[in-house]
């Protein structure tokens, strides 16, 4: 079974949430206008930040021993990522993903294409 989160669905609940939203804002504009801090400098500073969401983050987890996997968990790392495509829409401040591929081996790491070495890149990582 697939879900896509569309755009129109996430404006419709963003649109719900607006009003008080708006109120809130301005009573902190207030609050932090009284301390002599400018609510669109932080605005533009919180706009500004952006987190990597590390792909691990997205699977219910496990521990060295076993795996408790729960309904709709991603079972491939290319699931892992469209999970984290959801979270980017939901929030817009993760651009980018810390991709974690466990194994210690390069026969437990899944084919995602060629080695960076054997592409003829000197990295050793």
């Amino acid at each position: 079974m697939s879900f896509e989160l569309d755009a129109e669905h996430i404006a419709a609940e963003n649109r719900r949430g607006l009003e008080p939203l708006k109120n809130d804002y301005e009573h902190l504009g207030r609050q932090l206008a009284r301390r002599g801090i400018d609510v669109e400098a932080l605005t533009q500073r919180a706009m500004a930040f952006r987190v990597s969401v590390p792909s691990w983050g997205v699977g219910t987890g496990g521990t060295r021993f076993a795996r408790f996997p729960g309904p709709g968990e991603p079972r491939s790392v290319f699931e892992k990522l469209e999970d984290c495509e959801v979270v980017f829409k939901l929030v817009r401040s993760t651009p980018g993903i810390s991709l974690h591929i466990p194994g210690t081996s390069r026969t437990a790491r899944p084919s995602c294409g060629p080695s960076p070495r054997r592409a003829g890149s000197s990295s050793t990582r």
